[in-house]
């Protein structure tokens, strides 16, 4: 894929670019409007040619789709570049110059549009739509996009269609920017800003990604900083225990809108999805958003055609727990804990499988050491954010005492072993 050429992409170009990285087919229909009167068969494929890009579904019916891989790399290139620009085009100190920009203040707005050399407010409507719209930006509020629209339409409405690649896209940006914004203006349970997280990363497209980690993170975290960049889940560990777990959840968001170095988002994932896992699926928007930032983070899946995981639990059914995302691949484990958690509940363990294709299972690092006692030996855990579809009890309560007996006997004769380990792990860190 020619990424360095999405800077020079036309404003229809970058709209089919936009369509084609989401995770559903762009349909005829919408390749029909963002082509305007040419063939949109031939804009298609004359805009995949010049990018680099192969169709893998290819039906005027069906509709116009990347093959996966494409579209992950597609979709993660356009959020870096869109985020670079976002920033570049904002005046210097505009968090402190124009306070109420971020909540669609009109003042702020119209103080921030004046600031703003005119030739770059359309094209600046257009990337805060694509922040809003397309890439999850949470700290932006609708209702301020749709004050910059309402500005810039007045003002200058033949650039803002050039900029937005047609008056149809206007329109598309001026009813999404309506619909939503209604919501987002003083309604009881509107998403707020983020924890200021847009003005600690200003000028993000001129900072590294060690600069971006001190900026969002105190002073007293920055020893840490080295280690998470060598993707170490030790120094992500210690990061959480610093500033505890919603705010580690908030710097995984960031750090994923960022476009931050895989590994440092790996080790990040791998403490946001064990102690937060219920608001990074929030923040991430879903679980299908949970599954984009596993993958930008290069999170490893499993080598196997058919992958089987456990679940070990007590309390729930087996509907319930289908729908939680944490299972392991070792049956031994999955038995330990639900033999521990049948004992502290009261109530009967259960161990439930689950088969599941490669690409929906991502493989971290095991660290509920506490539960089941040192799993050395079983390294993993398996995240699943997507649920299996058929799930099954397997054993009994007698087998899962034996199984978790056995554990624990294995774990105490590695013991020194796992001290000595981990001391140089820490030693290593403070390094």
């Amino acid at each position: 894929m020619n990424t360095h050429e999405i800077l020079n992409a036309t404003p229809r170009q970058r709209r089919l670019l936009l369509a084609l990285a989401r995770r559903s087919p762009v349909s005829r229909a919408a390749a029909g409007r963002i082509a305007s009167g040419s063939g949109a068969a031939d804009f298609i494929d004359s805009t995949c040619s010049r990018f680099g890009l192969a169709l893998e579904l290819n039906d005027p019916q069906q509709g116009y789709a990347l093959e996966e891989r494409q579209r992950r790399q597609l979709a993660r290139c356009m959020n870096r570049e869109s985020l670079e620009r976002f920033y570049a085009a904002l005046p210097d100190d505009w968090m402190g110059r124009y306070p109420g920009f971020l909540r669609g203040d009109p003042s702020s707005v119209a103080r921030l549009l004046g600031d703003m050399p005119a030739n770059t407010r359309p094209g600046f409507c257009v990337l805060t739509y694509e922040r809003i719209a397309f890439f999850r930006c949470r700290e932006a509020r609708p209702a301020m996009l749709h004050e910059l629209l309402k500005t810039v339409n007045a003002a200058t409405p033949a650039r803002l269609a050039r900029a937005a690649g047609g008056r149809d896209a206007v329109e598309e940006m001026l009813r999404f920017a309506a619909e939503r914004g209604a919501c987002s203006c003083g309604a009881a349970g509107a998403p707020r800003p983020g924890r200021k997280s847009l003005g600690r990363i200003e000028g993000r497209s001129r900072m590294s990604d060690r600069e971006f980690f001190q900026a969002v993170t105190p002073r007293r975290c920055h020893r840490h900083i080295p280690g998470l960049l060598a993707g170490s889940t030790w120094a992500a560990n210690a990061l959480w225990q610093t500033i505890g777990t919603a705010a580690v959840v908030d710097l995984s968001t960031e750090a994923y809108r960022a476009g931050v170095v895989p590994a440092a988002l790996r080790g990040l994932l791998s403490v946001a999805c064990r102690v937060g896992t219920a608001r990074l699926c929030r923040e991430a928007g879903g679980r299908d958003g949970l599954t984009d930032m596993l993958r930008a983070a290069d999170v490893p899946t499993p080598c196997e055609a058919r992958f089987r995981v456990y679940r070990g639990q007590a309390g729930l059914t087996v509907e319930e727990a289908r729908q939680r995302m944490h299972w392991t691949p070792y049956y031994s484990v999955a038995c330990a804990f639900a033999w521990r958690r049948g004992r502290q509940m009261r109530q009967a363990p259960t161990v439930i499988a689950a088969e599941l294709s490669p690409e929906s299972a991502f493989l971290l690092p095991a660290a509920d050491l506490s539960a089941v006692g040192d799993l050395g030996a079983y390294p993993y855990e398996t995240f699943v954010p997507v649920a299996p579809l058929r799930a099954e009890c397997v054993g009994n309560p007698a087998q899962y005492e034996r199984e978790a007996i056995s554990l624990l006997l294995e774990s105490l004769g590695r013991f020194p072993d796992v001290v000595k380990r981990m001391w140089q792990e820490s030693r290593e860190e403070v390094v």
